[in-house]
């Protein structure tokens, strides 16, 4: 017996390495094992597989974790701190260096290793301007920022989840083209075909909530993430273009 997932490895081998050519400076997202054993086992096909692997390397910006404003705040003031320290140390060595002997000495032998490791004898003086605008470009950022805890972006983003119904969706219409199986008492030379499993849901047991949890920990390098509130969203989103066809 043949496993009716078996090719699912080698499909997304092929598409993972589409995706590192495609940019070898994008964090590429990826099933693991024990991901893959599960997509399985909720009955997800191949071609599912493939189009939810494309998904996620899609949309994983839209849940990445963002840090606690203050984290990022300490940061900023931590490297605004060391590079004032940094400037001003070295501009007062070099305007010391002509009226002190420790200061003119200190740059002679900074000059002297630049030379010796093929830079230039200028080099603390060269130094000067980069630190500024370094300087100047960390104390916009700081002044940008505020403090206090904010929440991620990824709560209730729908958008990944769309994109997980519509792989799951496009998939399964690879593998049982509407146009080859009998849809209704007509046709009846042909297949019936498998009814689809993967309604959008938000309940814990739907397998469309289990392929979207093992999909958002695919994404933020969990096991399962929890993907319930975006869900939510979605129904909601859904329900109201639904009625403004109507």
């Amino acid at each position: 017996m043949t496993d009716p997932n078996g090719h699912a490895r080698q499909l997304l081998d092929a598409t993972e390495s589409h995706i590192a050519v495609m940019s070898t400076l994008e964090r590429a997202m990826t099933f693991s094992e024990h991901q893959l054993q599960d997509l399985e086992h909720l009955g997800v096909r191949d071609q599912q597989i493939v189009h939810l692997s494309t998904a996620i390397n899609v949309v994983w910006p839209l849940i990445a974790e963002v840090a606690p404003m203050q984290d990022v705040l300490d940061r900023l003031t931590g490297l605004e701190v060391n590079l004032s320290e940094a400037f001003t140390r070295t501009m007062r060595l070099t305007e010391a260096s002509t009226a002190l002997l420790d200061a003119g000495e200190a740059c002679d032998r900074i000059a002297q290793a630049a030379l010796g490791n093929g830079g230039k004898a200028s080099v603390l003086q060269d130094l000067l301007e980069p630190l500024q605008r370094a300087l100047q470009a960390v104390e916009t950022a700081r002044s940008g920022l505020h403090k206090g805890q904010r929440r991620g972006r990824n709560a209730k983003n729908w958008a990944p989840i769309r994109w997980i119904d519509d792989a799951l969706v496009s998939g399964w219409d690879e593998v049982y083209p509407p146009h080859a199986f009998r849809m209704t008492n007509l046709g009846r030379h042909l297949p019936v075909r498998p009814r689809y499993p993967f309604k959008v849901a938000k309940a814990d047991q739907s397998k469309f909530r289990q392929v979207a949890d093992l999909c958002y920990g695919a994404m933020r390098g969990e096991h399962a993430g929890n993907a319930e509130s975006a869900i939510r969203e979605y129904l909601k989103w859904s329900k109201v273009q639904q009625q403004t066809k109507s």
